[in-house]
Protein backbone atom coordinates (compact mmCIF):
# COMPACT_ATOMS: atom_id res chain seq x y z
CA UNK A 1 0.00 0.00 0.00
CA UNK A 2 2.69 2.06 0.83
CA UNK A 3 4.49 1.56 -2.85
CA UNK A 4 1.02 2.47 -4.28
CA UNK A 5 1.54 5.96 -2.35
CA UNK A 6 4.50 7.20 -3.53
CA UNK A 7 3.46 5.87 -7.11
CA UNK A 8 0.70 8.02 -7.38
CA UNK A 9 2.88 11.10 -5.49
CA UNK A 10 5.28 10.24 -8.42
CA UNK A 11 3.18 10.51 -11.24
CA UNK A 12 1.03 13.71 -9.86
CA UNK A 13 4.66 15.33 -9.64
CA UNK A 14 5.49 14.38 -12.99
CA UNK A 15 1.81 15.54 -14.38
CA UNK A 16 2.48 19.04 -12.73
CA UNK A 17 5.88 19.30 -14.03
CA UNK A 18 4.82 18.31 -17.59
CA UNK A 19 1.50 20.76 -17.41
CA UNK A 20 3.53 23.80 -16.30
CA UNK A 21 6.28 24.15 -19.82
CA UNK A 22 5.90 27.14 -21.34
CA UNK A 23 5.90 26.72 -25.16
CA UNK A 24 6.64 29.81 -27.23
CA UNK A 25 5.62 30.77 -30.48
CA UNK A 26 7.17 33.27 -32.70
CA UNK A 27 4.99 34.80 -35.11
CA UNK A 28 6.16 36.57 -38.20
CA UNK A 29 3.70 39.46 -39.02
CA UNK A 30 2.78 41.69 -42.58
CA UNK A 31 0.79 44.47 -42.93
CA UNK A 32 -2.13 44.17 -45.40
CA UNK A 33 -2.16 47.50 -47.55
CA UNK A 34 -3.86 48.35 -50.84
CA UNK A 35 -3.11 51.24 -53.42
CA UNK A 36 -6.88 52.08 -52.65
CA UNK A 37 -5.36 53.15 -49.00
CA UNK A 38 -2.77 54.86 -50.37
CA UNK A 39 -4.95 57.52 -51.84
CA UNK A 40 -3.27 60.74 -50.03
CA UNK A 41 0.00 59.39 -51.87
CA UNK A 42 0.43 60.46 -55.42
CA UNK A 43 -0.46 57.91 -57.82
CA UNK A 44 2.71 57.52 -60.05
CA UNK A 45 4.70 56.44 -56.77
CA UNK A 46 1.78 53.95 -55.09
CA UNK A 47 3.33 51.19 -56.21
CA UNK A 48 7.06 51.71 -55.00
CA UNK A 49 4.98 52.41 -51.75
CA UNK A 50 2.80 49.30 -51.75
CA UNK A 51 6.11 47.33 -52.55
CA UNK A 52 7.86 48.92 -49.50
CA UNK A 53 5.27 48.43 -47.13
CA UNK A 54 4.18 44.75 -47.78
CA UNK A 55 7.68 43.80 -47.96
CA UNK A 56 8.22 44.66 -43.88
CA UNK A 57 8.17 41.81 -41.88
CA UNK A 58 7.77 42.60 -37.69
CA UNK A 59 8.27 40.23 -34.85
CA UNK A 60 5.68 38.91 -31.80
CA UNK A 61 5.89 36.25 -28.86
CA UNK A 62 3.22 34.71 -27.82
CA UNK A 63 4.02 32.16 -24.53
CA UNK A 64 2.09 30.09 -23.00
CA UNK A 65 1.54 27.73 -19.86
CA UNK A 66 -1.82 26.28 -18.09
CA UNK A 67 -4.37 28.63 -19.11
CA UNK A 68 -2.55 31.70 -19.36
CA UNK A 69 -1.14 33.45 -22.27
CA UNK A 70 1.64 36.13 -22.79
CA UNK A 71 1.68 38.09 -25.79
CA UNK A 72 4.46 40.54 -27.02
CA UNK A 73 4.76 42.45 -29.84
CA UNK A 74 8.03 44.98 -29.26
CA UNK A 75 8.45 48.35 -31.02
CA UNK A 76 10.13 48.59 -33.41
CA UNK A 77 10.49 51.35 -36.45
CA UNK A 78 12.32 49.56 -40.17
CA UNK A 79 13.11 52.26 -42.66
CA UNK A 80 13.24 51.10 -45.69
CA UNK A 81 15.60 52.78 -48.21
CA UNK A 82 14.75 53.30 -52.18
CA UNK A 83 15.02 55.77 -55.24
CA UNK A 84 13.16 55.30 -58.05
CA UNK A 85 12.38 57.29 -61.29
CA UNK A 86 9.12 59.62 -61.32
CA UNK A 87 7.46 62.06 -62.37
CA UNK A 88 8.84 64.79 -60.24
CA UNK A 89 11.62 65.03 -58.04
CA UNK A 90 15.26 65.84 -58.08
CA UNK A 91 17.79 65.80 -61.08
CA UNK A 92 20.79 63.21 -60.28
CA UNK A 93 23.62 62.97 -62.15
CA UNK A 94 22.82 60.94 -64.84
CA UNK A 95 20.43 63.34 -65.56
CA UNK A 96 17.42 61.69 -64.56
CA UNK A 97 14.85 62.30 -62.32
CA UNK A 98 14.32 61.00 -59.41
CA UNK A 99 12.71 60.88 -55.94
CA UNK A 100 13.56 59.13 -52.56
CA UNK A 101 10.84 57.25 -52.10
CA UNK A 102 11.80 55.66 -48.70
CA UNK A 103 9.09 54.39 -45.80
CA UNK A 104 9.02 54.05 -42.52
CA UNK A 105 6.84 52.20 -40.57
CA UNK A 106 6.30 51.79 -36.65
CA UNK A 107 4.96 49.80 -33.78
CA UNK A 108 4.48 50.55 -30.61
CA UNK A 109 5.51 47.86 -27.74
CA UNK A 110 2.66 45.75 -25.85
CA UNK A 111 2.24 43.28 -23.76
CA UNK A 112 -1.42 41.77 -23.18
CA UNK A 113 -2.09 38.76 -20.49
CA UNK A 114 -5.16 36.09 -21.94
CA UNK A 115 -6.84 33.90 -19.56
CA UNK A 116 -8.60 31.39 -21.68
CA UNK A 117 -10.65 29.90 -18.54
CA UNK A 118 -12.15 33.68 -18.00
CA UNK A 119 -12.03 34.61 -21.65
CA UNK A 120 -10.53 37.45 -20.69
CA UNK A 121 -6.96 39.90 -21.45
CA UNK A 122 -4.96 42.26 -18.92
CA UNK A 123 -3.10 45.08 -20.58
CA UNK A 124 -1.65 48.23 -18.79
CA UNK A 125 -3.16 51.68 -19.25
CA UNK A 126 -2.12 54.73 -18.27
CA UNK A 127 0.61 52.44 -15.79
CA UNK A 128 -2.92 50.35 -14.42
CA UNK A 129 -3.55 47.27 -14.85
CA UNK A 130 -7.21 46.74 -16.71
CA UNK A 131 -8.83 43.32 -17.44
CA UNK A 132 -11.87 43.02 -20.21
CA UNK A 133 -13.55 40.54 -21.55
CA UNK A 134 -12.56 38.98 -25.20
CA UNK A 135 -15.10 38.96 -27.77
CA UNK A 136 -17.27 35.93 -28.53
CA UNK A 137 -16.28 34.49 -32.61
CA UNK A 138 -18.85 32.17 -33.55
CA UNK A 139 -15.89 29.89 -35.46
CA UNK A 140 -16.41 27.94 -38.33
CA UNK A 141 -14.53 25.22 -39.11
CA UNK A 142 -13.98 24.56 -42.82
CA UNK A 143 -12.39 21.53 -44.91
CA UNK A 144 -8.95 23.64 -45.57
CA UNK A 145 -6.21 22.03 -43.52
CA UNK A 146 -2.18 23.00 -43.62
CA UNK A 147 1.07 21.86 -41.82
CA UNK A 148 2.80 24.79 -39.97
CA UNK A 149 5.70 23.89 -38.47
CA UNK A 150 5.45 20.39 -38.50
CA UNK A 151 1.92 20.57 -36.92
CA UNK A 152 -1.77 19.72 -38.94
CA UNK A 153 -3.89 22.71 -38.06
CA UNK A 154 -7.24 23.43 -39.49
CA UNK A 155 -8.89 26.19 -40.79
CA UNK A 156 -11.86 28.48 -39.12
CA UNK A 157 -13.23 31.81 -40.00
CA UNK A 158 -14.87 34.23 -38.41
CA UNK A 159 -16.34 37.77 -37.71
CA UNK A 160 -13.72 39.72 -35.25
CA UNK A 161 -14.33 43.37 -34.88
CA UNK A 162 -17.03 43.61 -37.58
CA UNK A 163 -14.62 42.20 -40.03
CA UNK A 164 -13.69 38.94 -41.50
CA UNK A 165 -10.82 36.77 -39.98
CA UNK A 166 -9.64 33.01 -40.69
CA UNK A 167 -7.17 31.40 -38.69
CA UNK A 168 -5.59 27.60 -38.92
CA UNK A 169 -5.17 26.40 -35.33
CA UNK A 170 -3.38 22.51 -34.27
CA UNK A 171 -4.74 20.45 -31.11
CA UNK A 172 -1.67 18.71 -31.65
CA UNK A 173 0.48 21.31 -28.55
CA UNK A 174 -2.60 19.89 -26.29
CA UNK A 175 -3.21 23.46 -25.37
CA UNK A 176 -5.05 26.66 -25.96
CA UNK A 177 -3.81 30.12 -27.16
CA UNK A 178 -3.89 33.07 -29.53
CA UNK A 179 -2.23 35.70 -30.52
CA UNK A 180 -3.03 39.34 -29.95
CA UNK A 181 -6.79 40.04 -28.92
CA UNK A 182 -7.96 37.17 -31.05
CA UNK A 183 -10.74 34.87 -29.43
CA UNK A 184 -9.95 31.59 -28.12
CA UNK A 185 -10.95 28.59 -30.47
CA UNK A 186 -10.07 25.20 -29.19
CA UNK A 187 -6.33 24.49 -29.75
CA UNK A 188 -3.08 26.46 -30.70
CA UNK A 189 -3.47 29.40 -33.48
CA UNK A 190 -0.60 29.27 -35.91
CA UNK A 191 -1.50 31.77 -38.48
CA UNK A 192 -3.84 34.25 -38.89
CA UNK A 193 -5.15 37.22 -41.28
CA UNK A 194 -7.68 39.68 -41.08
CA UNK A 195 -7.98 42.62 -43.07
CA UNK A 196 -5.02 44.26 -42.15
CA UNK A 197 -2.44 42.27 -40.99
CA UNK A 198 -1.37 38.09 -41.72
CA UNK A 199 0.80 36.78 -39.13
CA UNK A 200 2.41 33.81 -39.41
CA UNK A 201 4.08 31.07 -36.22
CA UNK A 202 7.74 30.92 -37.81
CA UNK A 203 9.13 29.65 -34.75
CA UNK A 204 8.07 26.81 -31.89
CA UNK A 205 10.23 26.39 -28.78
CA UNK A 206 9.21 23.29 -26.11
CA UNK A 207 10.57 23.59 -22.56
CA UNK A 208 11.05 27.54 -21.89
CA UNK A 209 11.32 29.49 -18.56
CA UNK A 210 8.04 29.91 -17.01
CA UNK A 211 6.99 33.00 -17.13
CA UNK A 212 7.24 35.74 -14.25
CA UNK A 213 6.46 39.54 -13.82
CA UNK A 214 5.18 39.82 -17.47
CA UNK A 215 3.46 43.08 -17.16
Amino acid sequence: MKHVFYIIIFFSVCIKSYCQKTVKVTFENQLIVSEASLASVPEHLRSAVLKQLTSVKMLAYMCFENNKVYYESKSQNKQIEQKGVVNDGVLNNEGTISKDLSTSVKSKHSKIIKDSYNNTYTMKNNGKLVTEKLPIVKWKITNKKKNILGYNCTEAVGLYNNSKISIYFTKELKKVASPEKIPFIDGVILEYKDEKSIGKAIRIEKNQPSIKNFL
